[in-house]
């Protein structure tokens, strides 16, 4: 659990940090986490998607189809597994997820999420094209999986420091993680393109799809 880490960070328990945006922003403003270099998706792009999915055959092919189902978020702390899907599906139903499906629940992990929508324990479930693409690259048959939904891109995952730490700690950290970008064995079996420097300013998209989704919550109320 990302909840778990932001707290170790808190009480000085953890120095370097991999973080989805979502739960960045809550260290950045919890444990003091500054960011330091984001990962690029396999084909290179600076971001990922996050996607809803469902199993072939369920009849879902549509968001449309998906009401009185059940559903899969991830954790609440999971950008493309919680903020961002759930911010579609209220932009594009007029309704919380609580509302719009029949039983919504929360899997752990994004993996978690992939097999439950195979294996049918729910109709539909969010995950992200980056997670997915790695399952698949390590021996995941997603052919019986349907995207119904996807989202716009959203910047790639942190690793981050917590800002009391020396500048040289920092600087020794980034570029050990930029040195990584030669090891392209390991970064294809990771289904990652590398990592590039980046900092907190990359990350307030995410803060306004907080406050976003607060808004769509309070019309809905």
């Amino acid at each position: 659990e990302y909840v778990g880490v932001i707290t170790a960070m808190q009480n000085d328990q953890v120095d370097v940090a991999y973080f989805g945006p979502k739960s960045y922003v809550e260290a950045n403003r919890m444990a003091g986490a500054e960011a330091l270099v984001k990962q690029l998706s396999d084909d290179g792009s600076e971001g990922y998607h996050s996607i809803l999915v469902t199993r072939r055959g369920s009849g879902i092919e549509s968001l449309a189809d998906a009401k009185g189902k059940s559903f899969g978020f991830v954790t609440p702390n999971s950008t493309s597994g919680f903020l961002v899907p759930s911010i579609g599906i209220m932009e594009t139903t007029g309704m919380s997820a609580e509302a719009y499906f029949s039983d919504v629940r929360y899997t752990g992990s994004h993996t978690t999420s992939v097999r439950a929508a195979l294996s049918g324990d729910v109709d539909v479930t969010a995950t992200n094209t980056l997670d997915l693409g790695a399952m698949i690259r390590n021996g995941l048959d997603a052919s019986d999986l349907v995207e119904i939904w996807r989202s716009d891109m959203i910047p790639g995952a942190v690793i981050a420091v917590r800002d009391d730490l020396p500048d040289s700690f920092k600087n020794a950290v980034r570029e050990a993680m930029l040195s990584f970008n030669e090891e392209t064995e390991a970064l294809e079996q990771m289904a990652r393109g590398g990592f590039v420097v980046t900092d907190d300013s990359e990350y307030n998209i995410i803060r306004l799809l907080e406050q976003r989704r607060e808004e769509l919550a309070r019309d809905g109320d």
